[in-house]
């Protein structure tokens, strides 16, 4: 009995036979491209802004694409996708969430603040869950 595997299935794509890893590549490569002209559609929009903040962001940003695996790179890369750089932006996306659903700062504070009478927990516990690594299963 033969075990159909990813590698062994192939599909056609425009006529051509291509094999799952194939396929994996041409998915990467197309969001890569679309990544790319989305940067660069931004970066046409913020020409005229000249505050080092927004050209800092995207010099940071688009420095992050020259590397395979830029938290290994280290230096200024590994600072804009490591988990110290994650749970930020989770932390300005949930205030700027927050602040449009007319929340304060105050009120975020004592959301999070407050306890869940089942487990003790933080009720606002999806804050942790959008910084952090997914953990992987070992079963």
């Amino acid at each position: 009995m033969r075990i159909r595997t990813s590698a062994t299935v192939t599909q056609r794509c425009n006529g051509v036979s291509m094999s799952a890893a194939e396929r994996s590549v041409a998915r990467y490569e197309k969001s890569l491209s679309e990544a790319i002209a989305y940067g660069q559609s931004l970066q046409a929009d913020y020409k005229a802004d000249h505050r080092p903040e927004v050209k800092g962001i995207f010099k940071k940003t688009f420095g992050i694409l020259a590397w395979v695996d830029p938290l290994e790179a280290g230096g200024s890369a590994a600072e804009v996708v490591g988990i110290e750089a994650r749970i930020a932006l989770a932390n300005e996306l949930n205030q700027a969430i927050l602040s449009k659903l007319f929340f304060s700062s105050s009120v975020d504070a004592m959301l999070r603040a407050q306890q869940s009478p089942k487990d003790g927990l933080p009720i606002l516990r999806w804050r942790h869950c959008i910084a952090t690594q997914p953990s992987v299963s070992s079963s």
